[in-house]
Protein backbone atom coordinates (compact mmCIF):
# COMPACT_ATOMS: atom_id res chain seq x y z
CA UNK A 1 0.00 0.00 0.00
CA UNK A 2 1.39 3.51 -1.29
CA UNK A 3 2.44 6.08 1.66
CA UNK A 4 -0.41 8.34 2.92
CA UNK A 5 -3.08 5.63 1.16
CA UNK A 6 -5.69 4.71 3.14
CA UNK A 7 -6.21 0.88 3.70
CA UNK A 8 -9.89 0.10 2.11
CA UNK A 9 -12.08 -0.54 5.48
CA UNK A 10 -13.69 -3.83 6.74
CA UNK A 11 -16.76 -4.67 6.24
CA UNK A 12 -17.67 -6.87 9.28
CA UNK A 13 -18.74 -10.40 8.34
CA UNK A 14 -22.30 -10.57 6.87
CA UNK A 15 -22.81 -6.58 7.31
CA UNK A 16 -24.41 -4.94 4.35
CA UNK A 17 -22.38 -2.70 2.11
CA UNK A 18 -25.18 -0.74 1.21
CA UNK A 19 -26.38 1.86 3.42
CA UNK A 20 -29.85 2.17 4.70
CA UNK A 21 -32.62 5.18 3.57
CA UNK A 22 -32.86 5.76 7.12
CA UNK A 23 -30.47 5.93 9.75
CA UNK A 24 -30.80 7.32 12.80
CA UNK A 25 -27.99 6.18 15.79
CA UNK A 26 -28.73 8.85 18.89
CA UNK A 27 -29.15 6.92 22.13
CA UNK A 28 -32.21 8.55 23.92
CA UNK A 29 -34.34 7.79 27.45
CA UNK A 30 -38.01 8.08 26.04
CA UNK A 31 -40.40 8.89 29.52
CA UNK A 32 -43.98 7.93 27.95
CA UNK A 33 -44.54 11.55 26.57
CA UNK A 34 -40.86 12.45 24.59
CA UNK A 35 -40.47 11.56 21.08
CA UNK A 36 -37.86 12.06 18.51
CA UNK A 37 -39.42 13.57 14.99
CA UNK A 38 -37.78 12.18 11.66
CA UNK A 39 -40.22 13.52 9.27
CA UNK A 40 -37.90 15.29 6.91
CA UNK A 41 -36.95 11.44 6.11
CA UNK A 42 -40.98 10.41 5.28
CA UNK A 43 -40.69 11.33 1.42
CA UNK A 44 -37.83 8.41 1.13
CA UNK A 45 -39.32 5.72 2.69
CA UNK A 46 -43.07 6.50 0.69
CA UNK A 47 -42.09 4.53 -2.00
CA UNK A 48 -40.72 1.76 -0.34
CA UNK A 49 -42.44 -1.87 -1.12
CA UNK A 50 -39.98 -4.11 0.25
CA UNK A 51 -37.38 -3.51 2.79
CA UNK A 52 -36.24 -3.47 6.41
CA UNK A 53 -37.24 -1.86 9.63
CA UNK A 54 -34.67 -2.34 12.09
CA UNK A 55 -34.44 -0.46 15.89
CA UNK A 56 -32.66 -1.23 18.87
CA UNK A 57 -34.61 -0.75 22.00
CA UNK A 58 -34.65 -1.24 25.74
CA UNK A 59 -38.02 -0.80 27.69
CA UNK A 60 -38.94 -0.12 31.14
CA UNK A 61 -42.66 -0.78 31.26
CA UNK A 62 -45.10 -3.16 29.85
CA UNK A 63 -47.21 -0.47 28.56
CA UNK A 64 -49.41 -1.37 25.45
CA UNK A 65 -49.07 -0.52 22.97
CA UNK A 66 -45.98 1.61 22.87
CA UNK A 67 -44.19 2.55 19.39
CA UNK A 68 -40.63 2.16 18.90
CA UNK A 69 -40.89 3.38 14.75
CA UNK A 70 -44.39 4.69 13.14
CA UNK A 71 -44.61 6.27 9.92
CA UNK A 72 -48.11 7.69 9.43
CA UNK A 73 -50.43 10.29 7.27
CA UNK A 74 -50.90 12.77 10.25
CA UNK A 75 -54.55 14.43 8.48
CA UNK A 76 -56.10 11.33 8.20
CA UNK A 77 -56.87 8.32 11.31
CA UNK A 78 -55.74 5.30 11.28
CA UNK A 79 -53.07 5.12 8.39
CA UNK A 80 -49.67 4.27 9.51
CA UNK A 81 -47.07 1.75 9.55
CA UNK A 82 -45.93 0.89 12.69
CA UNK A 83 -43.15 -1.73 14.66
CA UNK A 84 -43.79 -1.57 18.52
CA UNK A 85 -43.94 -3.37 21.84
CA UNK A 86 -47.13 -4.07 23.29
CA UNK A 87 -47.51 -6.08 27.04
CA UNK A 88 -43.83 -7.18 25.97
CA UNK A 89 -44.32 -8.47 22.72
CA UNK A 90 -43.03 -7.15 19.41
CA UNK A 91 -45.93 -5.69 17.06
CA UNK A 92 -45.77 -4.87 13.24
CA UNK A 93 -48.49 -3.11 12.15
CA UNK A 94 -49.85 -1.78 9.00
CA UNK A 95 -53.46 -0.18 8.53
CA UNK A 96 -54.78 2.32 6.01
CA UNK A 97 -57.95 4.30 6.62
CA UNK A 98 -59.45 1.67 9.05
CA UNK A 99 -58.34 -1.37 6.79
CA UNK A 100 -55.59 -3.83 8.72
CA UNK A 101 -53.74 -4.87 6.46
CA UNK A 102 -51.14 -6.04 8.70
CA UNK A 103 -50.97 -6.67 12.57
CA UNK A 104 -48.81 -9.34 14.02
CA UNK A 105 -47.63 -9.95 17.36
CA UNK A 106 -44.92 -12.31 19.14
CA UNK A 107 -45.82 -14.73 21.83
CA UNK A 108 -42.07 -14.09 22.84
CA UNK A 109 -41.31 -11.57 25.38
CA UNK A 110 -38.39 -8.99 25.21
CA UNK A 111 -38.97 -6.60 28.10
CA UNK A 112 -36.83 -7.69 30.46
CA UNK A 113 -35.06 -3.73 30.52
CA UNK A 114 -32.09 -5.69 28.11
CA UNK A 115 -31.03 -4.53 24.95
CA UNK A 116 -32.76 -6.14 21.31
CA UNK A 117 -32.45 -5.29 18.32
CA UNK A 118 -35.43 -6.28 16.13
CA UNK A 119 -35.80 -6.17 12.71
CA UNK A 120 -38.93 -7.17 10.35
CA UNK A 121 -38.27 -7.75 7.10
CA UNK A 122 -41.19 -7.52 4.02
CA UNK A 123 -40.38 -9.24 0.52
CA UNK A 124 -43.55 -8.19 -0.73
CA UNK A 125 -44.86 -11.60 0.14
CA UNK A 126 -43.69 -12.45 3.81
CA UNK A 127 -42.97 -10.43 6.79
CA UNK A 128 -40.25 -11.73 8.71
CA UNK A 129 -39.56 -10.47 12.64
CA UNK A 130 -36.34 -11.17 13.44
CA UNK A 131 -35.22 -10.75 17.04
CA UNK A 132 -31.34 -10.47 18.30
CA UNK A 133 -30.34 -12.06 15.07
CA UNK A 134 -32.42 -14.48 14.82
CA UNK A 135 -36.03 -15.05 12.77
CA UNK A 136 -38.63 -15.76 15.48
CA UNK A 137 -41.58 -15.06 13.30
CA UNK A 138 -42.62 -15.55 9.37
CA UNK A 139 -46.11 -14.77 8.35
CA UNK A 140 -47.88 -14.40 4.93
CA UNK A 141 -48.41 -10.56 4.19
CA UNK A 142 -46.39 -8.10 2.32
CA UNK A 143 -47.34 -4.85 3.00
CA UNK A 144 -44.91 -2.19 3.68
CA UNK A 145 -44.85 1.76 3.22
CA UNK A 146 -46.50 1.72 -0.22
CA UNK A 147 -49.44 0.74 1.63
CA UNK A 148 -49.92 3.72 3.69
CA UNK A 149 -51.01 6.73 1.72
CA UNK A 150 -50.00 9.94 2.58
CA UNK A 151 -47.09 9.30 4.50
CA UNK A 152 -46.02 12.63 6.23
CA UNK A 153 -44.83 12.14 9.84
CA UNK A 154 -41.92 10.25 10.85
CA UNK A 155 -41.35 9.35 14.68
CA UNK A 156 -39.44 7.56 16.54
CA UNK A 157 -41.03 6.49 20.11
CA UNK A 158 -44.99 7.47 19.18
CA UNK A 159 -47.20 7.54 16.10
CA UNK A 160 -49.23 10.54 14.96
CA UNK A 161 -52.85 11.00 13.36
CA UNK A 162 -55.69 13.18 12.88
CA UNK A 163 -57.49 11.29 16.16
CA UNK A 164 -54.14 12.06 18.18
CA UNK A 165 -52.63 15.07 17.01
CA UNK A 166 -50.64 15.00 19.97
CA UNK A 167 -49.07 11.87 19.55
CA UNK A 168 -50.51 8.61 20.75
CA UNK A 169 -48.46 5.12 21.36
CA UNK A 170 -45.65 6.93 23.28
CA UNK A 171 -42.60 4.33 24.72
CA UNK A 172 -41.10 3.99 27.81
CA UNK A 173 -37.48 3.36 27.70
CA UNK A 174 -34.41 3.56 25.72
CA UNK A 175 -33.87 3.12 21.59
CA UNK A 176 -30.50 3.50 20.44
CA UNK A 177 -31.19 2.85 16.71
CA UNK A 178 -33.83 3.36 14.47
CA UNK A 179 -33.32 1.93 10.53
CA UNK A 180 -35.14 1.42 7.39
CA UNK A 181 -33.26 -0.46 4.65
CA UNK A 182 -34.84 -0.31 1.35
CA UNK A 183 -33.94 -4.59 0.87
CA UNK A 184 -34.67 -7.39 2.54
CA UNK A 185 -32.00 -7.82 4.94
CA UNK A 186 -30.28 -11.67 5.14
CA UNK A 187 -30.57 -13.24 8.76
CA UNK A 188 -26.39 -12.76 8.89
CA UNK A 189 -27.26 -8.89 8.03
CA UNK A 190 -29.79 -8.66 10.76
CA UNK A 191 -27.54 -10.52 13.28
CA UNK A 192 -24.73 -8.00 12.42
CA UNK A 193 -26.63 -5.03 12.78
CA UNK A 194 -27.80 -6.32 16.10
CA UNK A 195 -25.96 -5.58 19.39
CA UNK A 196 -25.91 -9.45 20.20
CA UNK A 197 -26.88 -12.98 18.34
CA UNK A 198 -29.24 -15.33 20.10
CA UNK A 199 -27.58 -19.07 20.40
CA UNK A 200 -29.24 -20.55 17.05
CA UNK A 201 -30.86 -22.71 19.35
CA UNK A 202 -32.65 -20.19 21.29
CA UNK A 203 -33.87 -18.78 18.26
CA UNK A 204 -35.63 -22.63 17.02
CA UNK A 205 -37.19 -22.26 20.37
CA UNK A 206 -38.66 -18.58 19.47
CA UNK A 207 -40.05 -20.20 16.04
CA UNK A 208 -41.67 -23.02 17.72
CA UNK A 209 -43.27 -20.39 20.53
CA UNK A 210 -44.60 -17.84 17.56
CA UNK A 211 -45.59 -20.63 15.34
CA UNK A 212 -49.56 -21.33 14.98
CA UNK A 213 -48.93 -25.10 14.11
CA UNK A 214 -49.33 -27.54 17.27
CA UNK A 215 -46.02 -29.02 18.73
CA UNK A 216 -45.01 -31.84 21.40
CA UNK A 217 -43.33 -30.49 24.47
CA UNK A 218 -41.29 -32.80 26.70
CA UNK A 219 -40.79 -31.38 30.31
CA UNK A 220 -37.63 -33.14 32.11
CA UNK A 221 -37.54 -31.96 35.75
CA UNK A 222 -38.67 -32.41 39.58
CA UNK A 223 -42.06 -31.57 41.37
CA UNK A 224 -42.81 -28.36 39.46
CA UNK A 225 -42.59 -30.69 36.77
CA UNK A 226 -44.60 -33.29 37.61
CA UNK A 227 -47.71 -31.79 38.46
CA UNK A 228 -49.73 -29.90 41.30
CA UNK A 229 -50.19 -33.40 43.25
CA UNK A 230 -46.60 -32.93 44.48
CA UNK A 231 -46.38 -29.25 44.40
CA UNK A 232 -49.19 -28.03 46.97
CA UNK A 233 -51.69 -26.60 44.55
CA UNK A 234 -48.87 -24.27 42.90
CA UNK A 235 -48.57 -24.23 39.37
CA UNK A 236 -46.36 -26.74 37.27
CA UNK A 237 -44.17 -25.98 34.46
CA UNK A 238 -46.67 -27.15 31.93
CA UNK A 239 -50.03 -25.61 33.78
CA UNK A 240 -47.78 -22.48 33.55
CA UNK A 241 -46.90 -22.73 29.98
CA UNK A 242 -50.67 -23.29 29.08
CA UNK A 243 -51.92 -20.50 30.88
CA UNK A 244 -49.65 -18.14 29.48
CA UNK A 245 -50.64 -18.91 26.49
CA UNK A 246 -46.80 -20.35 25.63
CA UNK A 247 -48.07 -24.04 25.31
CA UNK A 248 -51.69 -23.88 23.21
CA UNK A 249 -54.08 -26.20 24.55
CA UNK A 250 -54.47 -28.94 22.27
CA UNK A 251 -50.71 -29.39 22.00
CA UNK A 252 -48.84 -32.77 23.15
CA UNK A 253 -47.51 -32.86 26.49
CA UNK A 254 -45.49 -35.41 27.58
CA UNK A 255 -43.84 -34.88 31.60
CA UNK A 256 -40.73 -36.79 33.10
CA UNK A 257 -39.91 -35.82 36.87
CA UNK A 258 -38.48 -36.59 40.02
CA UNK A 259 -39.57 -35.20 43.15
CA UNK A 260 -37.64 -32.21 44.51
CA UNK A 261 -38.31 -28.33 44.54
CA UNK A 262 -41.22 -26.42 43.95
CA UNK A 263 -41.66 -22.91 41.44
CA UNK A 264 -42.24 -20.22 44.09
CA UNK A 265 -41.99 -17.78 41.53
CA UNK A 266 -44.67 -15.20 41.57
CA UNK A 267 -46.17 -15.80 38.01
CA UNK A 268 -46.61 -19.78 39.21
CA UNK A 269 -49.05 -18.50 41.97
CA UNK A 270 -50.00 -15.95 44.00
CA UNK A 271 -47.09 -15.92 46.17
CA UNK A 272 -44.65 -12.99 46.30
CA UNK A 273 -41.84 -15.47 46.94
CA UNK A 274 -39.34 -15.81 44.47
CA UNK A 275 -37.39 -19.12 43.89
CA UNK A 276 -36.99 -21.78 41.01
CA UNK A 277 -35.25 -18.86 38.36
CA UNK A 278 -34.76 -18.87 35.23
CA UNK A 279 -37.47 -21.09 32.66
CA UNK A 280 -36.87 -19.05 29.71
CA UNK A 281 -36.41 -15.75 31.72
CA UNK A 282 -38.01 -14.28 28.33
CA UNK A 283 -41.44 -15.76 28.34
CA UNK A 284 -41.97 -15.70 32.07
CA UNK A 285 -42.37 -12.00 31.30
CA UNK A 286 -46.00 -13.23 30.40
CA UNK A 287 -49.11 -13.22 32.54
CA UNK A 288 -51.88 -15.23 33.37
Amino acid sequence: MATGVAAPARVPAGRSTRPPVLDHRVEKTYDGASYTDLSAQAAALGGLRTGTVLVTFRTTSRNRPMALFSASNPSEPSINITLGVSAGALQFSVREKGTVRQNHLTRTMYDDGAWHTVAVTVDGRRTTFHADGRPVLTVPAGDFFTSVGGLASVGVARNLDSDHPGGEWFFTGGIKRVAVYDRVLTEAEAGAESVRVDLADFGGLSRILNSAAPATWVLTGDSITHGARWTGGWRSYRDYSQCTGLQPGGEANLRTALTSAVCMDPHCSPSTQVGAAGFAARCTASRC
